[in-house]
């Protein structure tokens, strides 16, 4: 099974730049969606990977469901209808596919 470090080695050989924060670490939805919709973070598209039961809040924030099932490894993938990152928000989010891995 090829871990998370693999993975992101690759990323940074596709020329894909990868940001890492401590500040979100254990970050709720809020400070998520904030970080996501800075200014300064001036990339087209964004990928949030984590643990904490904040992206299942974002996840659930920006999907407008109430998801009670999101288990470790679970994906999410949103279609935005956004001019700029700052106008983020649930009615701009369309949830396009939630993949839970099968144990």
């Amino acid at each position: 099974m090829q871990t998370l470090d693999d993975r992101l080695l690759h990323i940074k050989w596709s020329g894909i730049p990868i940001v890492e924060n401590e500040r979100l670490y254990m970050a709720m939805e809020q400070g998520l969606i904030h970080y996501i919709s800075a200014p300064e973070n001036a990339y087209n598209s964004r990928m949030v990977i984590g643990h904490h039961f904040g992206v299942a809040d974002l996840v659930g924030v920006l999907s407008g469901k109430n998801l009670t099932h999101f288990k470790t490894g679970t994906f999410a993938h949103f279609a935005l209808n956004i001019e700029k990152w700052s106008d983020l928000n649930p009615k701009s989010s369309q949830l396009l596919r939630l993949e839970r891995p099968h144990l």
